[in-house]
């Protein structure tokens, strides 16, 4: 009985390997396809630079807007001529 285990065993595997074998594939790969895949490599880098970008330059205009508006210095608490309340008339 063990034989004959044996020779399932062998059998399986050797299934296994032959189509775990690559085979040979013969495929053109013509300009268009070449350009395709330059283009979209070139793509997916743009769009991982800008993503960085964005991600570490948001935060800094978040702060900077923050630290602007509250700064005291920056604030002109007396009100210009051109700001005086007006009727609601228009008169």
């Amino acid at each position: 009985m063990s034989t004959r285990k044996s020779k399932c065993r062998c059998a399986a595997l050797g299934a296994v390997a032959l189509l775990a074998w690559p085979a040979v594939a013969p495929a053109y790969m013509g300009p268009t396809l070449g350009l395709g895949i330059i283009g979209t490599i070139i793509a997916l880098v743009v769009v991982l630079l800008l993503s960085l970008f964005s991600f570490v330059v948001m935060p800094l205009r978040r702060w900077r807007d923050r630290n602007r508006r509250a700064d005291p210095a920056d604030r002109d608490d007396t009100e210009s001529p051109a700001r005086e309340s007006k009727p609601a008339d228009g008169g």
